[in-house]
């Protein structure tokens, strides 16, 4: 076997004929590995395209809408929303804020207030969020006219953390005709405001 090689490598049409099969299966490998990376950039600039035509599309949409929305955009400009936000975005004066319209209805339904503290506030997005935690004592038809007075006003202001505690020991507790028993609350109220930009 070893002699027909040596023969065969000797014969220089043979080896001309190796040499170039050789080189044929080296340029068509090339070629092939050539072909998939170039199928693989086509089909990256194919997806590229289509996800460009799809936003575009989007767009093309948006910009068919553009006298709607800019009637809805006119109206939202019409309505007063401030006066859903506390008046002072100075955290501690919108807290007192809350405070005060707090106050005025607890004294409005006979609630009466143990503590307050003020929680620390938050901003979100343009907006800060203030609070306020009370603890009080009332009866529970006061208590109920005191959160639906507090969250059907303006401004918007939400209860959070809400717990009710009976103030009566039922081993000694002696019903009172015509005196309903107090019930302690404790939550926290807050209020957003709207934070002004210093120009």
């Amino acid at each position: 076997m070893n002699l027909r090689v040596e023969k065969i490598v000797e014969n220089p049409v043979a080896s001309r004929a190796i040499a170039l099969l050789l080189l044929l299966i080296v340029v068509s490998g090339v070629g092939y590995l050539v072909s998939l990376e170039l199928e693989q950039q086509h089909q990256r600039y194919e997806d590229i395209i289509e996800r460009r035509t799809l936003l575009i599309a989007g767009y093309q949409r948006v910009a068919a809408n553009r006298s709607d929305i800019e009637k809805t955009i006119a109206n939202v400009k019409k309505l007063d929303t401030a006066r859903y936000y506390l008046r002072n975005s100075s955290p501690s004066l919108a807290a007192a804020e809350v405070q005060d319209y707090a106050q005025a209805i607890f004294e409005a339904n006979g609630m009466k207030v143990n503590s307050v503290s003020i929680s620390p506030h938050k901003d979100e997005d343009g907006r800060r969020k203030v609070g306020v935690n009370f603890n009080l004592r009332g009866t529970s038809e006061a208590t109920q006219k005191s959160f639906h007075a507090l969250e059907s006003q303006l401004p918007y202001l939400f209860v959070d953390n809400l717990a009710l505690r009976s103030t009566v020991n039922s081993r000694r507790w002696q019903p009172t005709p015509d005196v309903e028993p107090e019930i302690q609350v404790q939550f926290d109220l807050y209020g957003y405001a709207q934070i002004r930009k210093i120009k």
